[in-house]
C-alpha cells in the first residue's frame, strides 16, 4: 500500500502522523518520501532513510512510486501547489498512490481547507474512496463533541457517497508527548526498547540539568505504552483500506 498524508494547510501534523501512525506499522524496510523544502522532515523524528523531493519533482517520485508496491509519502504544504501542478502533467499519476490521508485539526480554518485538499485530489481523478480525513490533534475533551466539531466533513463524506472517509474511529488526539519525542529525535518504539534504569541514573545524577534529562525521559517512556496503543487501534481502523 502506497500512502501519501497530504494537506493544502501547514501545521495540521501530516509529518508527526506519518512517522508515528504509519512508519512504525508497514514494513519495516517501506521507503519514505518527503516532498518538503522548508519545514520539519521526517528525518527529524527519527526516521532513517528519508528521500527528499520538491513537489517540481513529481516525475521522480512517479518512477520511484511506481516500482514500489509499499510507501509513505509525506506532502509539506510549502510544496503542494507545485505537487498538484507537477501531477496534472501525469495522465494518471496520482494513481501511484492507493491511499490519500489527510489530517484534520478540529479548527474551521483546517476543516474547510481540508475539504478543499480532498476536492482536489478528486479533481485529479483521486477516487472518493480513496482518501480518509484524520481527526488530528483533538483535545481529549471534544471526545463527545466529535461529530459535531467535524460536521462539515461528514458532510462532504455523504455528499460523495462515501461515509467511510471519515470516522470517530480515526481520531488522533492531541498529546505533548509527540512534540517531546520530536525535541530529541526518537520514535515510540526508541522509547519502548530502552531499557536505561532513568529512576536510578537521576538519583545518582547531581548535576541539576543532566538529571532532569533523565527524569524526563523516564516519564516519556511511561506515556509511551498508552500513546502507542491509541495509534495501534486507529490504524487498525485503517486496515480495510490499508489492506
Amino acid at each position: 500500500m502506497r500512502i501519501a498524508v497530504i494537506n493544502m494547510s501547514g501545521g495540521v501534523g501530516k509529518t508527526t502522523l506519518a512517522a508515528y501512525l504509519l512508519r512504525p506499522r508497514m514494513a519495516e524496510d517501506v521507503p519514505f518520501f518527503a516532498v518538503e523544502s522548508i519545514n520539519r522532515s521526517a528525518d527529524d523524528l527519527g526516521v532513517d532513510n528519508v528521500q527528499k523531493f520538491r513537489g517540481r519533482d513529481f516525475g521522480s517520485l512517479y518512477e520511484s512510486l511506481m516500482i514500489e508496491d509499499n510507501a509513505i509519502v509525506d506532502v509539506g504544504a510549502s510544496n503542494i501547489e507545485a505537487f498538484f501542478d507537477a501531477a496534472r502533467r501525469f495522465t494518471g499519476g496520482t494513481q501511484e498512490i492507493d491511499l490519500y490521508l489527510i489530517p484534520t485539526p478540529p479548527d474551521g480554518k483546517y476543516i474547510t481547507e481540508s475539504i478543499e485538499t480532498a476536492r482536489k485530489l478528486i479533481g485529479l481523478g483521486v477516487a472518493p474512496t480513496q482518501i480518509r480525513f484524520i481527526l488530528n490533534r483533538v483535545p481529549r475533551e471534544m471526545s463527545d463533541d466529535i461529530k459535531t466539531i467535524y460536521d462539515q466533513l461528514f458532510q462532504f463524506a455523504r455528499h460523495q457517497k462515501t461515509p467511510n472517509m471519515v470516522s470517530t474511529h480515526l481520531t488522533i488526539f492531541a498529546d505533548p508527548l509527540f512534540e517531546d519525542l520530536a525535541s530529541v529525535g526518537l520514535s515510540l518504539e526508541d522509547l519502548l526498547s530502552d531499557e536505561h534504569d532513568y529512576r536510578a541514573m537521576a538519583r545518582a545524577e547531581a548535576d541539576p540539568e543532566k538529571r532532569k534529562a533523565h527524569t524526563s525521559m523516564r516519564r516519556m517512556i511511561s506515556q509511551a505504552g498508552p500513546l502507542k496503543g491509541e495509534l495501534d487501534t486507529v490504524y487498525s481502523k485503517l486496515l480495510p483500506a490499508v489492506a
